[in-house]
């Protein structure tokens, strides 16, 4: 993708892309350390709900440790409504 932006030379342009897909990589870092900080954050949440008397017996929390397929949001909702 060539930007709408004039340079002045090629090699301004290869500054650009530069910087550019670096801006890129550091996003994607970023990106990368909040999703692993947020797994390990569930991670703990499940523990301490194993760890609990009586939430650890729940079915519900039984089911979702065991439940090995992709669910849609839409398939959820359905679910959610349902057991009201």
């Amino acid at each position: 993708m060539i930007p709408d932006k004039k340079f002045s030379s090629f090699s301004s342009f290869v500054a650009y892309l530069q910087i550019s897909i670096i801006s890129w990589f550091v996003l994607c870092r970023e990106y990368l350390a909040t999703f692993k900080k947020t797994v390990a954050m569930h991670e703990v949440f499940l523990q301490r709900i194993a760890a609990h008397p009586q939430l650890k017996n729940d079915v519900n929390f039984e089911v979702f440790l065991s439940f090995d397929q992709d669910v849609s949001w839409a398939q959820l909702s359905v679910f959610v409504i349902s057991q009201i």
